[in-house]
């Protein structure tokens, strides 16, 4: 072409096609959706197992001061709290231990029994334990895997929680998803 712009694909640079027809960029989105669906089903079914929702107790590690910019804080208070929200968009494919970073994923609002502050920690180690040998993080060992894992444990459950219903809704889902592979590819 001369004296005009080649046009290219945002995510595979290639010339023939744009990001919304790309077959590779598709292909990451269906598998995003694929696994984000799996786990939420595995997920659901183990929060319907403990009976674990708004209501129950869990006892947990927070960081008792605010977060600040610039500022990192490894100071944690052990508590004991009640759920007060599951937020159910924020659970993907990353909130079960067999991915990477499953340990900062921070799903769910509590509030300790003793106190006004809520706090938002990752769901219980009952919900999103797997094996040792599948779990993801590049763990120095067994233990120390088990010591991250075991910092949120179900005390009580409350009954079982129901999820929005566009919780395993295929279509919302793959929304999701695309909005997550344009974040994190582009």
């Amino acid at each position: 072409m001369t004296g005009g712009k080649i046009r290219r694909c945002s995510f595979c640079k290639c010339t023939t096609h744009n990001i919304r027809t790309c077959p590779g960029f598709k292909e990451i989105i269906e598998q995003k959706a694929d696994r984000t669906i799996a786990a939420r089903k595995d997920i659901l079914k183990r929060l319907e197992y403990y009976e674990f929702g708004p209501g129950s107790l869990v006892e947990c590690e927070v960081h008792p001061s605010p977060w600040t910019p610039g500022r990192s804080s490894t100071r944690r208070l052990g508590v004991v709290g009640m759920v007060m929200d599951i937020h159910w968009s924020s659970i993907t494919d990353i909130s079960m231990a067999y991915t990477q970073n499953w340990h900062h994923q921070r799903n769910m609002a509590i509030k300790p029994i003793d106190g006004d502050q809520t706090y938002i920690v990752r769901l219980p180690t009952e919900v999103v334990e797997v094996e040792y040998m599948h779990a993801a993080g590049g763990w120095n060992n067994e233990q120390s895997y088990i010591d991250v894992l075991n910092r949120v444990k179900i005390l009580s459950p409350s009954g079982a929680t129901k999820p929005p219903p566009w919780f395993l809704d295929q279509h919302h889902v793959l929304k999701e998803s695309k909005k997550w592979a344009k974040g994190y590819y582009l």
